[in-house]
């Protein structure tokens, strides 16, 4: 989770990225070094005008760093969130239905699309990001009250059935189930 706060985020186009999806917008992109090494493919998450929340891997975390330290010109300032977020995500048909409890927040928007917003009473960052047919929204609160959020997603889900699930039945999900 890293975070690309200023005025400058522009300068980050050509470099890392051939481009910048716009504010409130998600987009996967393939991520490359200065060398033109591609890491993954990270998703993009313009939160607004100059700021952009860069979801990638852990194992791609250092040469991401290293990249977007290069690349940017300007006013702009990396930050690494990873532990600062706590992150979850919601997928299926009924998640919209467990995140409406919790939220003002318009949850029709299309896929690729994201927000800040109060959830539960407290900040957070949302993503739709659909996998396969399926709706799925990730959740980033502050670390410091992610079990709150937790408890009161998993309390919001309760009369539909919520199920958590880990990163592998995640995974098998983005894979369509194979």
């Amino acid at each position: 989770k890293l975070l690309v706060e200023g005025t400058g985020i522009g300068s980050l186009i050509g470099g890392p990225f051939r481009e910048l999806p716009a504010p409130g917008c998600v987009q996967h992109q393939d991520f490359a070094s200065t060398e033109g090494v591609v890491f993954d493919r990270p998703l993009l998450c313009r939160t607004a005008d100059d700021q952009l929340l860069i979801l990638t891997s852990s194992e791609a975390r250092d040469g991401a760093v290293e990249a977007l330290e290069q690349a940017g010109s300007g006013c702009i300032h990396l930050v690494d969130m990873t532990s600062a977020l706590a992150g979850f995500c919601l997928a299926g048909p009924r998640s919209r239905d467990t995140l409406a409890k919790l939220t003002e927040l318009d949850l029709s928007t299309p896929n690729l699309t994201c927000a800040q917003a109060s959830l539960a009473l407290i900040h957070a960052t949302l993503v739709r990001a659909d996998n396969q047919a399926e709706p799925c929204f990730q959740v980033y609160v502050s670390t410091d009250l992610g079990e709150y959020a937790w408890d009161a997603i998993v309390e919001a889900g309760r009369e539909f059935g919520i199920i958590p699930f880990g990163i592998d039945a995640l995974r098998r999900l983005q894979e369509g189930g194979r």
